[in-house]
């Protein structure tokens, strides 16, 4: 597992953005705590319990903010697409569900699936580590 490209995993109420090297947010993560219920989940953190796996939100594309001209925007959407393809055929190699589709903070968000090989404590150090691997190879893959 490299941590090499310094990724940065800081825990907000229930989920854990994530920065690149150069503080930029490029997504966050929900484990999957088992439960809904927030003083439970609360408690999971406290006690940095292990989870198997959860969610991952990926920004991989910022909505053009300038009127584009056609050749422009198509070229925008062809890139957006051949990421999407990308993260969908990575999920399909590890027999996760689809990725999901949607829009947020001024940005297009891909939500995928995630499973550990191993279950990994809800601490900064464990996440990061397990995380790392993911978007090292979503990188590897020029998708974020």
């Amino acid at each position: 597992m490299s941590t090499t490209l310094g990724w940065i995993v800081v825990r907000e109420d229930i989920q854990y953005y994530i920065y690149d090297e150069h503080r930029n947010t490029i997504g966050y993560f929900v484990p999957d705590y088992g439960t809904n219920e927030e003083d439970r989940i609360i408690d999971l953190i406290t006690d940095e319990a292990s989870v198997r796996g959860g969610r991952l939100m990926l920004y991989i594309s910022a909505l053009p903010k300038d009127e584009m001209d056609y050749a422009g925007f198509m070229g925008w959407m062809g890139s957006l697409s051949e990421r999407l393809a990308k993260i969908k055929a990575y999920q399909d190699r590890r027999g996760l569900g689809a990725p999901t589709v949607r829009i947020e903070h001024n940005s297009i968000g891909v939500g995928m699936d995630v499973r550990f090989d191993r279950r990994v404590e809800l601490t900064k150090r464990s996440l990061t580590s397990a995380l790392s691997t993911i978007l090292d190879e979503m990188r590897a893959m020029n998708v974020i």
